[in-house]
């Protein structure tokens, strides 16, 4: 996906620190977005916490309830922003 120093990383503010030291060692850095009461990324805030050095976004399915991934491609592709298992380039 090309993520490097530099570059910034949405990703859930509650989740276990495996899902952000991958990005620290590349040289991103991770933006904590706020969840709902089950877990569901708050994709309002993530809206407002876009910036040009935005590269992706990461979900983590947290107590066994899946994050609603077709909510989540559609919000990154809106942004231009990777995501996920069909990772595609960044615009």
């Amino acid at each position: 996906m090309g993520i490097g120093p530099g570059d910034e990383v949405l990703v859930q503010d509650y989740t276990f620190f495996a899902t952000a030291m991958p990005l620290f060692q590349l040289g991103a850095a991770p933006v904590p977005v706020d969840v709902d009461y089950s877990g569901e990324l708050d994709l309002d805030q993530a809206h407002a916490l876009i910036t040009p050095a935005t590269k992706a976004l990461v979900a983590t399915h947290m107590w066994g309830h899946p994050q609603q991934m077709r909510r989540l491609r559609s919000f990154c592709g809106r942004h231009g922003i990777a995501r996920g298992r069909q990772c595609r380039p960044a615009r």
